[in-house]
This record gives C-alpha cells, sequence and structure tokens, in this order.
C-alpha cells in the first residue's frame, strides 16, 4: 500500500509542461549529438526511453524527498536506476521493429555488441541525467527562495497585525475604571446638590468617551489596511 500511495503521489506531479520540456532538451541533446548529420530512428527511439526513464526518476526522486530521504541520495539513486533501465529496455524496444545503431548490435550472437551498447547508452543516460537534474534541481531551489520571501512577507504583515492590535489595547487603556467611577460619582453629588456646572461636566465627561471611542474605532481600520 505504501509503494501503490507513493507512486502516485509521484505521478501526480506529472504535467504536460514536464513531458513538452523533457522532449525539448532531449530534442536539443540529439541534434548536437550528430550534427552536421540527421539523427537515424534509432537515435530517437532510443532517447525516448532515455527521456521517459529520467522524468519518472526526477519525479520519483522529488516525492523520496519530500518524504524526508535527503536530496543527495535521492536523485543519484534515481539517476543510477534510470541509467540501467535505459540500457536494458532501449535494446529491447528495437528488436522488433530491427533499428540498428551499430552493424550487428542487434544480433543474439554478438553478445559483446548488444551489453556494450547497453553501457553505452547507460552511461549516455548519466550524461543528460545529470545536467537535466541539475537544472530541475536550480529551479526547486529558486522556487524554495521565493516561497521563504512569501513566508517573511506573511510573518511581517502578522506582526503588524499584532503591533496595530497592541496599540488598539494601549488606546483601550487609557480610559482608567476608577478614575471614570470617580467622575461618576462626582456628577451625581453635583446634580443631588444641584451645582450649576453639572450639565457642563456631564458634557465633558461624554465628549472624552466620544473621542477615546472614536480611536478604537480608527485601530482595526489602520490594522486591517496593513494586512492587505
Amino acid at each position: 500500500m505504501w509503494r501503490t500511495f507513493f507512486i502516485r503521489a509521484a505521478l501526480a506531479e506529472l504535467t504536460w509542461g514536464k513531458v513538452i520540456a523533457m522532449h525539448g532538451l532531449l530534442l536539443l541533446w540529439t541534434e548536437y549529438r550528430f550534427i552536421p548529420n540527421w539523427p537515424p530512428p534509432a537515435a530517437w527511439l532510443v532517447n525516448e526511453v532515455v527521456a521517459v526513464n529520467l522524468l519518472f526518476a526526477i519525479l520519483f526522486a522529488r516525492e523520496a524527498v519530500k518524504r524526508g530521504l535527503r536530496p543527495m541520495i535521492a536523485f543519484p539513486a534515481a539517476l543510477l536506476c534510470a541509467a540501467i533501465l535505459s540500457g536494458i529496455l532501449q535494446w529491447y524496444v528495437r528488436r522488433p521493429f530491427h533499428l540498428e545503431l551499430m552493424v550487428a548490435d542487434l544480433d543474439p550472437g554478438t553478445g559483446h555488441r548488444k551489453y556494450g551498447h547497453m553501457v553505452v547508452v547507460g552511461l549516455d543516460t548519466i550524461l543528460y541525467g545529470t545536467c537535466v537534474m541539475l537544472v530541475y534541481a536550480s529551479r526547486l531551489r529558486e522556487l524554495a527562495c521565493v516561497q521563504l520571501a512569501r513566508d517573511a512577507e506573511l510573518r511581517r504583515t502578522q506582526m503588524e497585525r499584532e503591533l496595530n492590535r497592541s496599540k488598539l489595547a494601549a488606546v483601550q487603556m487609557q480610559l482608567d475604571p476608577e478614575q471614570f467611577i470617580d467622575e461618576l460619582r462626582q456628577l451625581r453629588y453635583l446634580y443631588r446638590s444641584g451645582a450649576s456646572d453639572a450639565e457642563r461636566q456631564l458634557d465633558r465627561l461624554v465628549g472624552e468617551l466620544r473621542t477615546r471611542t472614536r480611536h478604537a474605532q480608527v485601530a482595526p481600520i489602520i490594522s486591517i489596511g496593513a494586512g492587505q
């Protein structure tokens, strides 16, 4: 079951963009190797086998890294497996179509050519795969740096929100409960004694409360604007 989940998770990362990119790089590599001549059909078939194996090797190595395996172990191991499979499979894929890369290299009687060519294709896969995996690792590192920058920006925004909440709490703490109760007692005493300035003291207290309430309403607006 673990293997099934692992394979499904790795194949879930397979996209047409990755397939096209892999075959595009393979096309340039094949053309470069056979310049100034046109590559033979057998070369295209061999390189297709190499491309498929390398693509799956990268996906499986990436999934292994996500599950905790060190990249310096996952990618070289995947590349070695891709090289072995490419070297072996290319011969059995070419044989039904009678596509030769070397003279009589499909003849079962010429074992030294058969296995020698498997080794050559395997080494070629390692060389090509190393270049591809270096490019892929560089891209992953770039994406990781972008993610770190986004996380840092998110933390900065959260810190600004916490700071604004602290400012709001400070504004709310400007209202001293004991002082407010004392002022209410004084107002009650003024009204009971019939003092002429009771109304003026009440208006002053209401005005102060309105001012502090207005500051308390503005602070959350500032916090929301900073978060955006």
